[in-house]
């Protein structure tokens, strides 16, 4: 309420006093302080309930360069030797499942940046050459990696994206290097907004441990992986 109009009323009400009992005088000094009181803790309280208004709908529109995303991807991986390593042919992999959990956030109009977690797994089969014939001996894979990745939109479109990835594989392994470090990655693909959701399908290449966490052996592998992977995210 104005104040001109809590003052308006304070004089009506002074004069109904007035004319009805002529009390007016006495009571005025105590219900006069209290009346001023209640107006100034409603104007504080609309000050207050306004910033929060304020407050919010500034969120809100900030929120909406956020983005959570699900991620999937199929990625077929191979072992970099510098050296052959050993009797060891070749380590083959049945294809790696790889799911992932990413907050995405805007920089600028064409620049984003992405930081998250995945969970890869698979077996694989170790080749030993031995005589007469080869050998072989299965293993498991399991590593959880944490990438940092800027991705570049363009044409609306597409994006390209690269970064770093820091990493540790979960198991021990029988027959290859235990792949702890930090490691690169590269991709590329297409998008689609659809309201407040985005759809991606990429192509992504990694090498992992290019930076190791332990001491590499005289003839180190290194895992590089690549594949097809799909994003579903939500922007808030």
């Amino acid at each position: 309420m104005p104040y001109w109009q809590v003052k308006l009323a304070i004089n009506n009400f002074e004069a109904l006093l007035l004319t009805k009992c002529g009390v007016a005088q006495f009571v005025r000094p105590i219900w006069l302080p209290l009346t001023i009181y209640h107006l100034k803790y409603r104007i504080m309280k609309t000050k207050f309930l306004f910033l929060i208004m304020l407050l919010v709908s500034t969120l809100s529109f900030g929120q909406k360069n956020s983005r959570v995303e699900v991620e999937y991807s199929y990625m077929q991986s191979i072992f970099l030797e510098h050296e052959k390593i050993g009797n060891v042919t070749h380590s083959e992999f049945f294809g790696i499942n790889r799911i992932g959990l990413f907050y995405n956030r805007k920089l600028y109009k064409w620049l984003r940046a992405e930081a998250g977690f995945n969970f890869m797994f698979s077996d694989y089969t170790t080749k030993f050459q031995a005589t007469p014939n080869s050998v072989e001996r299965d293993d498991a894979f399991f590593m959880i990696c944490f990438p940092v990745v800027l991705s570049v939109e363009f044409l609306r479109y597409f994006y390209v994206k690269g970064g770093a990835t820091v990493d540790f594989q979960t198991n021990e392994p029988k027959h290859s290097d235990k792949q702890l470090g930090i490691g690169s990655l590269f991709g590329f693909g297409v998008k689609y907004d659809y309201k407040d959701y985005t759809f991606s399908v990429g192509i992504d290449n990694q090498i992992r441990r290019i930076s190791s966490f332990t001491k590499l052996e005289n003839r180190p592998n290194y895992l590089h992986q690549y594949g097809v992977v799909a994003n579903f995210g939500y922007n808030f």
